[in-house]
């Protein structure tokens, strides 16, 4: 590895008020437990008596929420529903030490939120019995790309860098639209910012960016090269090639590709691929969330100073963490990471 602690802590102390905007779909996941005790009188459904009714922000949220309990100061841009997820939003997000001023609320878009039912029956083991998603099914429309983008022009003389991350489940109906994306691209240039970018399904449309977090499925479907015989373990072989294709297309500086267990590749302008090992996990893991605390660990790491090498170790470090986090959406603090890094002897 080439962290030692001493430069760890530097990073970390780094961390602490760096301001940095998180711009995208922010979700609301809502988490409703409880036993089922019978069947319904009116129907031939379960009846789940509510234990507990837990909200906690996702998506963008989830990666915002990783950056200030890193230690940043996190403003969260987006558009939302004007709607009771909206208020409930901006309450947990707030919780968690986000700045919402920025979250945008229009009478006709939803708040995307996905119930989650989980119950248990006779003394069982807790299962998902249901789920119910609110989404849009339109683009969020020019008037609020426009309001988006003048908040971003705000936002970007106080910043050390920008999260654009791309979520929407429906193609097209997502905050991360293509001027939107453009004017991220632009802020890297004219006003020295670290642009970070993650996506689902477009991260090929990501381009000009600083630094962009792809899994290795998501960098084979962008390049066109992804095997479907693959879906489980992509190749190294698919992996190289997907590098070097979305580098061309999309001219980032820096291309990181996750690649779960075997830790990340990546790519530099000029450079050759360099493996990152992840580090070692043992016993039951979580990995829900872990994308985003790496999209994280590597925007702040990067802003902070650290090299490509540097964050992709320090984000390892992080998700390593997060993932021993079970039954729930974690994020790290410094003191976890730095505990993790003790950890490896």
């Amino acid at each position: 590895m080439k962290l030692t602690r001493q430069r760890l802590e530097q990073l970390l102390e780094k961390f602490q008020g760096l301001k940095v905007t998180v711009v995208g779909d922010f979700y609301l996941d809502r988490y409703i437990s409880g036993s089922m005790e019978s069947i319904s009188r009116e129907a031939a459904v379960p009846v789940v008596r509510i234990q507990s009714d837990v909200y906690s922000p996702g998506a963008a949220g989830n990666t915002a929420c990783n950056l200030s309990s890193m230690g940043a100061e996190v403003f969260a841009v987006s558009v939302l529903g004007d709607d009771l997820s909206a208020d409930i939003m901006r309450k947990e997000l707030g919780k968690r030490g986000v700045n919402t001023d920025n979250l945008i609320s229009i009478a006709t878009r939803h708040t995307p939120t996905f119930n989650k039912i989980y119950a248990s029956s006779y003394h069982g083991r807790m299962q998902q019995v249901g789920r119910f998603d609110q989404e849009n099914d339109s683009p969020i429309g020019s008037e609020a790309e426009s309001r988006v983008i003048e908040v971003l022009d705000s936002l970007s003389s106080e910043c050390a860098g920008i999260i654009a991350a791309d979520y929407a489940e429906i193609p097209g109906t997502g905050v991360a639209a293509k001027p939107i994306l453009q004017k991220v691209a632009a802020l890297t240039r004219t006003k020295d910012l670290i642009s970070t970018g993650d996506s689902r399904d477009r991260i090929g449309e990501f381009c000009d960016f600083s630094v962009l977090v792809p899994n290795d499925y998501e960098a084979a479907m962008a390049a066109g090269v992804y095997r479907p015989h693959e879906s489980k373990h992509i190749s190294e072989e698919t992996v190289l090639v997907a590098g070097r294709e979305l580098c061309e297309i999309t001219r980032c500086q820096t291309l990181m590709i996750t690649r779960a267990e075997r830790g990340m590749t990546v790519f530099s302008r000029g450079g050759r691929p360099i493996d990152v090992p992840t580090t070692p996990c043992t016993g039951e893991v979580d990995a829900t969330g872990a994308g985003d605390t790496v999209t994280a660990a590597i925007a702040l790491s990067i802003a902070a100073g650290a090299d490509v090498i540097e964050a992709a170790e320090l984000a390892n470090l992080a998700a390593g963490t997060t993932v021993k986090k079970l039954g729930t959406t974690g994020w790290p603090t410094p003191s976890e990471i730095l505990s993790a890094f003790d950890c490896l002897g």
